[in-house]
């Protein structure tokens, strides 16, 4: 059972709404397995494991009219679907570096297909609705590159219109002191093309650099920059940002500066002033 509850803290209105709702769910599924090793000292042993499942939900359609919206929840739209997977990993029993073994996913990938009894409600289209019975078939797949790098995608492939018709990339390099680089990229058909790139940086022990920026290859034009510096002292520390913003969505270009200044982790206080706006 799920419940949803809402009160308003006017003291002029009388408002208290609340509404329950069972999600019924059957899964099926088994796993088959084969380990392989292997003569080096790097990795000792590699774990191959298939899982076919299928997966029934459903969940029935609330009236939430007078309750108040404030983003999609999962829980409380109505969903009767059948979704059918087969996913393979690869785990590596991998040396450490206290010398000991552990396991260690190097590997996962996945194929899955959503069918729909009735239409669902907008949040699902993530699981690749595209307006028919049968979804996109959805491949998902996660590499470990090697200790400092990994690469995970996801494509969807609309089987009525035989197209692609959304896939997401990300890379991440990083090292031991908290150093990253992070590259995105999405497309989905007619609607976007761009990628992201977001760094941090270690200059100096007390000092480091943030980079992030976001580039729409669909309407030819960077979408924002945010350039930063921040210094740490021991229990505080102080970040200085630059950000600049395209003209979308009916927003005019601008530049901001920020000031924020950090205690510990607990808190923290800024002032972002806009110089520009054209």
């Amino acid at each position: 059972m799920r419940g949803m509850f809402a009160m308003d803290l006017s003291e002029d209105d009388d408002y208290d709404r609340q509404e329950g709702v069972f999600d019924a769910n059957a899964e099926l599924s088994t796993t088959i397995l084969k380990v392989y090793n292997f003569p080096g000292t790097r990795i000792a042993k590699l774990k191959h494991s298939i899982e076919p499942s299928i997966l029934y939900r459903y969940l029935p359609d609330v009236d939430q009219d007078e309750f108040p919206f404030f983003e999609p929840k999962e829980g409380f739209y109505d969903r009767h679907a059948v979704t059918y997977a087969l996913t393979n990993r690869f785990i590596a029993k991998a040396l450490q570096s206290d010398g000991t073994y552990a396991e260690q996913e190097i590997g996962y990938f996945r194929l899955a297909q959503n069918y729909y009894f009735n239409k669902p409600f907008l949040p699902w289209t993530v699981e690749g609705y595209n307006g028919r019975d049968l979804s996109d078939i959805i491949a998902e797949l996660r590499v470990q590159i090697a200790e400092n790098a990994s690469f995970k995608t996801e494509m969807y492939y609309n089987p009525y219109e035989t197209n692609l018709s959304s896939y997401n990339a990300y890379l991440l390099i990083h090292n031991r002191k908290d150093d990253y680089l992070r590259f995105e990229y999405r497309y989905r058909r007619d609607e976007l093309e761009g990628y992201r790139i977001k760094g941090r940086y270690r200059l100096h022990p007390s000092l480091v650099a943030h980079f992030d920026t976001r580039r729409s290859e669909f309407s030819s034009k960077t979408l924002d920059s945010l350039y930063g510096l921040e210094y740490f002292a021991q229990c505080w520390s102080i970040r200085v940002n630059f950000e600049e913003k395209a003209k979308q969505a009916g927003k005019d270009r601008e530049t901001k500066y920020s000031f924020l200044f950090n205690l510990a982790g607990l808190s923290n206080w800024g002032k972002t002033e806009k110089e520009s706006k054209y």
